[in-house]
């Protein structure tokens, strides 16, 4: 297994597919509807890459962002259907690895997981 991964995506399609691409790549991988949900799963299961949607029903990605980033200091990347430079500046201050936008590229995602996290 190269890691665990948990998505945080109230769309079900999005959770589905990206759990069957990384699935595929020898990732374990875990979804989530919301970010309160995601919150409680952080606190009970290790994660080494988080992918947060930034409009979720309830606690927005942005919001939920230092929540899971200090757990175990896992890297988070905010992925976004509605993507400026003002939210990817945003959501770097909130402590995101990077930010992604929708339709996601999942080779890109990939590639971006085998580097180091800084």
């Amino acid at each position: 297994m190269k890691g665990k991964i948990l998505i945080v995506d109230d769309e079900p399609t999005i959770v589905s597919v990206f759990k069957r691409y990384f699935e595929a790549l020898g990732y374990e991988v875990r979804g989530s509807r919301n970010a309160e949900e995601a919150i409680a799963l952080a606190d009970k299961e290790s994660f080494d890459f988080i992918f947060l949607d930034h409009l979720l029903p309830g606690m927005s990605g942005l919001r939920a962002l230092p929540k899971l980033s200090r757990r175990r200091k896992t890297p988070v990347f905010l992925i976004t259907g509605h993507y400026d430079d003002e939210l990817k500046k945003d959501a770097r201050h909130m402590g995101a690895a990077g930010v992604f936008e929708k339709p996601l590229d999942f080779e890109a995602l990939a590639k971006r997981l085998a580097k180091p996290v800084p």
